[in-house]
């Protein structure tokens, strides 16, 4: 099975600046694997371009059977949170900026959890939530 989410299909909350999609019905059961093989982020409210941007997913983040991403700081070395990928800048210029993903990225599914809506947000390396598409 083939998901294509595109920022068209989606519902998009500028309040908490997430992207919503929803599914008509759950996932198949023989489902136990999500496979990105593109992702791509343009901002569109930032003044100084961050390095890299976090994709996260609080849906995909619980429906992980694994702990996906660790953010190593400082202090309290491991942090939970729902970031899925990091994306990097592939081109750019003064005016246009898009974050990509470098590779294709898989995900194995705990299949005992229900989902109905994913959602996704991006931040920039510190936390901050970002606009755009």
């Amino acid at each position: 099975m083939i998901l294509i989410l595109t920022r068209e299909n989606s519902t998009y909350d500028a309040a908490t600046k997430t992207f919503w999609f929803n599914l008509d019905k759950q996932l198949a059961e023989n489902v136990k694997h999500l496979r990105f093989q593109t992702f791509s982020f343009r901002p569109s409210t930032v003044t100084a371009f961050p390095h890299g941007v976090l994709v996260c997913s609080k849906t995909l983040t619980n429906l992980s059977m694994k702990q996906h991403v660790n953010v190593l700081k400082d202090q309290g070395h491991r942090n939970d949170t729902d970031v899925v990928a990091c994306l990097h800048k592939d081109k750019h210029n003064d005016k246009h900026v898009l974050y990509t993903l470098a590779a294709p990225l898989t995900m194995i599914l705990d299949r005992r959890s229900f989902v109905n809506r994913i959602d996704f947000f991006f931040t920039d390396l510190q936390g901050n939530r970002l606009d755009g598409d």
